[in-house]
């Protein structure tokens, strides 16, 4: 079923696109018309011609030049106006092409490829006036521009759903972290309110321009000039002034953008999206809410007794838990209703470590600083780091019937309980080849064969072991931000630096307690640091911990927690992955009537056009990285992920494409019409042509920029396809 939605969702997509380039090419078609240029071929594609028709010789697979050919003994391209009339037939061919990749109108006397294919008939393009061929050059970008008008006034007179401009999470030392609200005198802030946007603000405004979706603040980000400040108004509950936030974007290395930090709020709807439908599956499963009836599209109402609008609600509730099991109550779209019990899962402290290899997906982004300083985060507490679990398995992995769910790694090749930081590394000693892999499943030992992929992966989301109190390593140095937001990333020692344990060893007390799982762990820290985290001082902790050797005897060590240590620890909650499953908090933009409706597509059509234009000024800035940059492939494969938000999205993301086709046109470049725009404002101003050998020159510089560029796209839509 997914197969065959995915495959119409493709076919509605490529259809869409294809209706912007007949479009594109018919303002050509009905400009040359109306100027009485004769046009012999109108296409839709590029390369071999598919099928055809032509007036007077009907449709036919392939070119209809061979059935004129056979029947008047000449092409169609080669016969006088009067021959055509006397044979009857029509002077333009209908074709679509092998590749629905773009199109063309061929008119006489005009070839985009070959500017010496020129002609002295009185209805070719060189013939007719200057002003007129303006007009059929413009008219194809006009056509598009008009149609994403149209396309977005219908969407917002239907309505249209987005991520609500509502922020879910800050970004821990993001731009948008630090701010100061410049205006918080007289917003009236409280002197004691944490700097920096909190979740639950909702953005209106970035340096004046109205925000309307969460997309917004995105591409206000990643356009922003680099070193800039913006103005970011938000408006927060509570305060009856807007605040003012002055923000410089930082560049974020996922994104391969600059960004001030923000994250979109959370619905309490569990999403339906086909990409993340087997991520939602496991996390239902897993936390038992499916065993009673809770599925993907069904909406958390409340807990207990508390009312849930959205996901920031369930993180309050989360947070005054004190990590006792909740009671959730769910309902369907038809009014379904199920109540189910939800247990809590301890937070655990994330550490930096340099990165040695390149595999699984628990790398941080590369980069976050400017000297690119590459790590992975690990996860543990006090400096101790649990074993690897397998969370999921890839249906894709080539391992995927060895590995299960569960299975926790005992040793991969010739590391002995590794940890993330040593799993990548010794993953990429064996890039594209075999590895033995020792599992532990259902209590035993288990050795399986296991793929290495060319991207030094095993296939599989990694989690912790924190059922178990083994441990893979002791961190002797981490990686930790520097006062000065403009260091690297420098190193730092942890509390369990000096503390030599074996890989797989187990942690048998804390602090006098005995400890069977890492959640009793962190409750033994906490309990033994309590005075410390008071009195804002640091603090000793005595550790038991048995090697992994027969007839071992368990040793004791001592943790030596810093005042921060001590601080981090405690500021340790509860969380659970259901939080991961929520929709964004979605905002319908609707127009109250046809007025507003052409209002709001006119405004829509100018901001993504300027948009178009800031991109390529900030890929030449180099704020905005090119494999950023999507080609025909690249908007193909997001349309069909669009597809799925509903028909209204769609018209709106084809609206964006048509606009964007539109500025893409009349860019100042040779081969497209914004450079056969220039020729002929040059012609009307010197009152000749650019010489054939000036247009050749030119044309083939074009024709090697616009190769390049789509090869580089096309590079990044089969990276992103395949990553």
């Amino acid at each position: 079923m997914d197969l065959l939605t995915t495959g119409s969702n493709f076919v509605a997509i490529l259809v869409g696109f294809c209706l912007l380039i007949v479009i594109h090419e018919l303002g050509h078609f009905l400009a040359a018309r109306w100027a009485g240029i004769r046009v012999d071929g109108f296409a839709i594609g590029l390369g071999p011609t598919v099928a055809s028709f032509r007036r007077g010789i009907g449709l036919r697979l392939g070119s209809s030049d061979r059935e004129t050919e056979r029947r008047f003994g000449c092409a169609a391209v080669r016969m006088s106006d009067g021959e055509l009339a006397r044979n009857a037939i029509g002077e333009t061919e209908y074709s679509l092409r092998l590749l629905p990749l773009g199109g063309f109108v061929k008119m006489l006397g005009q070839e985009d490829a070959n500017p010496s294919a020129v002609s002295d008939s009185p209805r070719s393009y060189q013939s007719t006036p200057v002003w007129k061929r303006m007009v059929v050059v413009s008219a194809g970008v006009v056509a598009n521009a008009v149609l994403a008008v149209v396309l977005f006034l219908v969407a917002f007179l239907v309505g249209v759903r987005f991520p609500a401009p509502l922020v879910g999470f800050v970004g821990e030392r993001s731009p948008a972290a630090n701010a100061v609200a410049i205006n918080a005198a007289e917003a009236g802030l409280p002197a004691d309110a944490p700097k920096g946007i909190q979740p639950g603000d909702r953005v209106v405004a970035i340096d004046g321009e109205p925000i309307l979706s969460f997309n917004d603040i995105m591409i206000a980000g990643g356009l922003a000039h680099a070193d800039v400040p913006l103005i970011v108004t938000v408006a927060r509950p509570g305060i009856t002034t807007p605040l003012e936030f002055s923000i410089v974007p930082k560049r974020d290395p996922g994104l391969g953008l600059l960004s001030i930090g923000l994250g979109a709020a959370g619905s309490t709807t569990i999403t339906e999206e086909r990409d993340s439908r087997a991520t939602v599956t496991r996390i239902l499963d897993e936390s038992g809410l499916a065993a009673h009836g809770v599925v993907p599209g069904m909406r958390l109402v409340a807990v207990g007794d508390t009312s849930v609008v959205a996901a920031q609600g369930l993180d309050a509730i989360i947070a005054n838990s004190a990590g006792a099991p909740l009671t959730t109550h769910w309902e369907s779209r038809d009014g379904v209703t199920v109540t189910a019990p939800l247990a809590l899962q301890p937070e655990f402290q994330l550490y930096r470590v340099a990165d040695r290899g390149a595999g699984e997906s628990a790398a941080a982004p590369a980069g976050s600083n400017p000297t690119d300083i590459k790590f992975v985060v690990e996860r543990g507490l006090a400096g101790l780091v649990p074993l690897i679990r397998v969370d999921f398995v890839d249906p894709s992995s080539a391992n995927r019937s060895v590995l299960v769910a569960g299975d926790v790694l005992i040793k991969v090749g010739t590391v002995d309980a590794p940890s993330f930081s040593a799993l990548r590394a010794e993953l990429a000693r064996h890039t594209g080849s075999a590895i033995d892999v020792v599992v532990l499943r259902d209590g035993r030992e288990v050795r399986i064969p296991c793929t290495v992929d060319r991207k030094g992966r095993l296939g599989f989301a990694p989690g912790a072991a924190t059922s178990l109190t083994l441990v893979a390593t002791a961190l002797q140095e981490v990686l930790v931000a520097s006062d000065n937001d403009k260091e690297p990333l420098v190193p730092a020692t942890t509390s369990a630096t000096g503390i030599d344990v074996f890989p797989r060893s187990q942690v048998v007390s804390v602090a006098g307690l005995e400890v069977s799982e890492w959640r009793g762990i962190r409750d033994a820290l906490q309990r033994a640091t309590h005075a410390a985290k008071e009195t804002a001082s640091g603090a000793e902790v005595a550790i038991t911990i048995a090697p992994p050797f027969a007839d071992s005897v368990a040793e004791p060590h001592v943790l030596k927690l810093s005042a921060a240590d001590v601080a981090a620890l405690h500021r340790l909650g509860w969380t659970t992955p259901l939080l991961d499953t929520f929709d964004p908090e979605f905002v319908t933009l609707k127009a109250s009537g046809p007025t507003e409706a052409i209002v709001m597509g006119l405004t829509q059509t100018k901001r993504m056009a300027l948009q178009v234009y800031l991109t390529l000024d900030r890929v030449i800035r180099r704020s905005v990285s090119i494999d950023q940059l999507n080609g025909p492939v690249g908007i193909l494969h997001a349309g069909v992920k669009v597809a799925d938000q509903g028909l209204m999205f769609s018209l709106f993301f084809l609206a964006a494409i048509s606009v964007n086709l539109a500025v893409m046109n009349f860019l100042p470049l040779p081969i497209v019409d914004g450079g056969l725009f220039l020729f002929l404002v040059y012609e009307k101003f010197r009152g000749r042509p650019p010489s054939i050998a000036f247009q050749n020159a030119a044309t083939a510089v074009g024709l090697m920029l616009i190769g390049s560029i789509f090869l580089i796209t096309f590079f990044n839509d089969l990276r992103r396809l395949v990553g």
